[in-house]
């Protein structure tokens, strides 16, 4: 059943955004950070994107581009030894593509309404200091010269502004205690440049602002909204047709088996049926509903390790190593009619998904895994 927030009115807040909310995002059009762009109006809140921030992402670009590219060259040469001629990949520019995109993002950027924070003139030996004394963000190993310019971007925001500071990161290593609070060192800074302990505080990540900073903050939809968006998500509703159809594409890798040495993972190649879905939460902005889910499938999925990968070790159970014999089989086959529930988020226009991210998705119960469960597809 659809549950509301009660919202509740709230001072602006700039929220700055790491590294780590940004790099998943070729075109910035995840639905949770679509949601804080079209909330950022209504709202009176900032956005911003330190210098720092925006060249680890344009690098990781370039990366995403060589890889690429390098894979397509190998397989016009798979396919030209095939063809018994020569196939060719074309010719893409890796660094003047990576160029082209950086020049594209920093002129998309203003368009959404997002600032760029300037690297920080920081002197090198305050640098320094922090690093040997081991303060946050640097780490025992010496590593954090990147995440201490992103963090002393935040302090410049900060010290400009009386609007309270949301740092947004999942690096909750470097930057946070086990609590999920701002870690103790940068607190301290706050406090030595005269600001409350509060000025800066921390999210997890864009789904947390979202639940916590901008749903508490944004006002309920109306009933008749609610109730329009309920009955799409009931059997016969669009929105329960879109999870069959395409929810899919949007889902990475699952947990299938806890299998030493590592986990072992799959994805979903098919969504057989839809059992439910609920809204959970949603608000409207500017034409657009936000809109968070849970569904209930029924699915097929294969597993994400290659058969080659299976080796015996003499020291484990035998019945362990069927069982790791058995997951490698999904290279090859399918594991049909397995039960999910995924949780993830969407942006809606009228009746169209614009985007969607899936946050959560689990076997719902793990399945036990034997020889006669695998089918060939």
């Amino acid at each position: 059943m659809y549950t509301s927030t009660v919202p509740s009115s709230g001072s602006p807040k700039h929220f700055v955004l790491d590294t780590t909310e940004v790099r998943e995002q070729r075109r910035l059009e995840s639905s949770h950070f679509s949601a804080l762009i079209h909330a950022r109006k209504l709202l009176d809140d900032t956005v911003s994107i330190p210098e720092t921030v925006l060249l680890e992402y344009a690098r990781h670009i370039r990366s995403e581009i060589a890889s690429h590219y390098d894979s397509m060259k190998r397989d016009a040469r798979e396919l030209g030894r095939i063809l018994d001629r020569t196939v060719s990949a074309g010719d893409v520019k890796v660094a003047e593509e990576g160029a082209a995109w950086e020049a594209w993002m920093r002129g998309h950027l203003p368009k959404l309404g997002v600032q760029v924070l300037p690297i920080p003139e920081l002197p090198h030996a305050i640098v320094l200091q922090r690093d040997l004394k081991r303060r946050k963000p640097f780490d025992e190993d010496g590593k954090g010269y990147r995440d201490t310019l992103i963090w002393e971007s935040v302090l410049a925001a900060a010290e400009r502004s009386s609007a309270q500071v949301v740092f947004v990161s999942r690096n909750h290593k470097d930057f946070a205690q086990k609590n999920g609070q701002l870690h103790p060192d940068l607190v301290a800074d706050l406090v030595a440049r005269g600001m409350p302990e509060d000025r800066v505080v921390y999210a997890n990540g864009l789904k947390d602002v979202v639940e916590h900073h901008l749903f508490t903050r944004l006002p309920a939809m109306t009933e008749a909204a609610r109730v329009k968006l309920e009955v799409a998500a009931q059997p016969n509703g669009w929105l329960k047709r879109w999870v069959e159809q395409e929810l899919a594409r949007h889902i990475g890798s699952v947990l299938l088996a806890e299998l030493p040495p590592e986990a072992e993972t799959g994805h979903v190649t098919k969504v057989k049926s839809v059992d439910g879905v609920v809204v959970t939460a949603a608000r409207e902005v500017e034409g657009k509903t936000f809109a968070e889910l849970e569904a209930r499938i029924t699915a097929d999925l294969a597993s994400d390790r290659p058969a080659s990968s299976f080796r015996v070790d003499p020291n484990q159970s035998t019945t362990m190593s069927l069982l790791q014999l058995a997951m490698t089989f999904m290279s090859a086959a399918l594991l049909r009619d397995v039960k999910m529930t995924v949780r993830f988020a969407a942006t809606i226009t009228k009746e169209t998904v614009d985007s969607a991210e899936v946050w959560d998705a689990r076997l719902d119960p793990k399945p036990s895994i034997n020889l006669p469960s695998f089918a060939r597809p």
